[in-house]
């Protein structure tokens, strides 16, 4: 920042303006990092509790069905019923493990990419009861982007989708992807209860996290709210990638490609 004006205020002026295009380019810096610094524990936390109890109540779970395949005389049968209910009760533990592990850190996402992780989103949201659509052009279907930004716009879409069920009690939800020329632009439409936007008293951790990704991919959040209608929209400077180098995330795609395929197993 500059020391002191001098007797030429054009200068001062292209001074300052120097120095606070700097400023607010090392605090999206500071914002990019720690929002990567987020991801990194999450997805850490997620390979934690795949290795740990995951593998754990898969293994038990083979036990069991093994236990299950030795009691086919008469005598043990009633063991064999105990011990199927015990399995079920292990399979419903692997879904919720399963579960746990997709919200903190979602292997789609870094295995097949964006739009790949928002229909995931859109199965599980309709699985729960809620008329969810994705609209999206083929051209994107497969495409990959910036590790930053996928994850920034699909956490986006998980926080609008969990806020539309849980607080607005939304019946149908529309998750809309779109290349808007330089511009990856998400929308998330609900016909909920709606809510003020700038009550900062609704504002809450969710919309916070959602305005601290889009700054620190230097991109826009705008939400507009009444009743019946709400719509998240944020759009993030990105192109998509070449095909060759479809992600930076290489290393730990085969890693989380691996944990899904176990806990997914069917057994």
């Amino acid at each position: 920042m500059p020391e002191k004006s001098s007797d030429n205020p054009a200068s001062d002026r292209s001074a300052w303006e120097s120095a606070l295009r700097q400023a607010r380019e090392e605090l999206q810096a500071v914002r990019r990092q720690l929002v990567g610094i987020r991801e990194e524990e999450r997805r850490r936390q997620a390979a934690e509790l795949h290795d740990s109890i995951g593998q754990g109540l898969v293994a038990f779970k083979l036990a069991l069905q093994h236990a299950i395949d030795r009691c086919g005389e008469a005598c043990f049968r009633p063991l064999a019923g105990e011990l199927a209910e015990v399995s079920a009760q292990c399979d419903v533990l692997i879904a919720e493990v399963r579960r746990i592990c997709q919200g903190l850190y979602p292997a789609t996402l870094e295995t097949l990419g964006l739009t790949a992780a928002l229909t995931h989103l859109r199965d599980t949201t309709q699985a729960a009861g809620v008329e969810t659509q994705l609209l999206c052009p083929d051209g994107l279907r497969t495409a990959r982007f910036p590790g930053e930004v996928e994850i920034a716009l699909y956490r986006i879409a998980q926080e609008a989708v969990t806020n539309a069920i849980r607080h607005g009690g939304a019946g149908r939800i529309h998750i809309i992807l779109e290349q808007a020329g330089p511009l990856l632009r998400l929308t998330v439409r609900d016909d909920g209860a709606g809510f003020d936007p700038a009550d900062t008293r609704l504002g809450g951790v969710g919309l916070s996290s959602m305005k601290e990704r889009v700054q620190a991919c230097g991109g826009e959040l705008t939400i507009q709210s009444r009743p019946g209608l709400t719509a998240v929209c944020a759009q993030l400077p990105a192109r998509p990638l070449p095909s060759p180098a479809a992600s930076d995330f290489a290393p730990a795609r085969w890693q989380l490609a691996r944990r899904g395929s176990i806990l997914n197993a069917r057994y």
